[in-house]
């Protein structure tokens, strides 16, 4: 006859026993699934034979764009899922790209810049409907008839309906490149290399993509967190952005 404890016991190491395989199968099962994601990324997305990029390899495409590396990051469920690189970080030393190399952050930090600012609308600090001239002080978004009736606001720039006309992303700088300050970007001045952000247009009429937009909401946040100085100074609202979307392997170099 089986004592009761032992049968309890029996019941409780049953599911227990059936945990602790199911754990390493799904572990398997996971590195699987990444595997094949990878594979299918790496290998021709259309049959061979066709003359379009579709038809290349990873290898192949990078060859035929002249594009030297590329680093691939897929987030799942608010996480990474997994991260490749391919190619060479410099073409004169033959350095090869790996998941750490750093790459310049470009418009990937639009979305960023929008959680920083949803941050301080969290802390009472940004008021998105309010009129974005009440946040700048050494440079103003132009009076005109367009804004007479509805002022720009930090909701109009980050939705890109501001009215401004610049129509531009930012192709960046090279390292040893002296780089402009916002205002000079804002206005096309020398060392900027990007053209004067106009507005051309009443707020919320219609969409236009507007980097310059989003210099003038970067300009507002650095006011508003008041770091140092007068709209200038290390962005510590931005800075908890990029935290809090887990990118940690990153630098800032600051424009005044």
């Amino acid at each position: 006859m089986t004592h009761p404890t032992q049968q309890r016991t029996a019941r409780f190491m049953a599911p227990l026993l059936l945990a602790i395989a199911v754990i390493p199968m799904r572990a398997v099962q996971a590195r699987d699934d990444v595997q094949a994601m990878i594979a299918r990324i790496e290998t021709p997305q259309a049959a061979s034979g066709r003359e379009d990029l579709d038809s290349l390899a990873m290898a192949a495409l990078l060859e035929r764009l002249h594009v030297p590396g590329v680093s691939i990051a897929v987030a799942k469920d608010f996480n990474i899922h997994w991260a490749k690189a391919y190619g060479v970080a410099d073409t004169q030393t033959g350095r090869v790209l790996d998941t750490a190399t750093r790459f310049q952050a470009a418009s990937i930090s639009k979305p960023v810049t929008a959680l920083a600012a949803m941050r301080l609308v969290q802390e009472r600090r940004l008021n998105l409907d309010a009129d974005i001239n009440t946040m700048l002080t050494s440079w103003q978004v132009p009076r005109s008839a367009w804004s007479r009736t509805q002022a720009v606001t930090p909701r109009s720039l980050f939705s890109h309906t501001s009215g401004a006309d610049d129509g531009f992303g930012f192709p960046g700088y090279e390292p040893d490149a002296a780089l402009p300050t916002m205002v000079q970007i804002l206005e096309g001045q020398a060392p900027s290399n990007v053209g004067k952000v106009v507005f051309a247009r009443a707020p919320f009429e219609t969409y236009k993509y507007s980097g310059g937009g989003l210099i003038v909401m970067q300009l507002a946040a650095d006011r508003l967190t008041a770091t140092c100085g007068q709209d200038a100074g290390p962005d510590d609202a931005v800075a908890t952005g990029w935290r809090d979307a887990r990118m940690e392997e990153m630098s800032f170099l600051e424009l005044q």
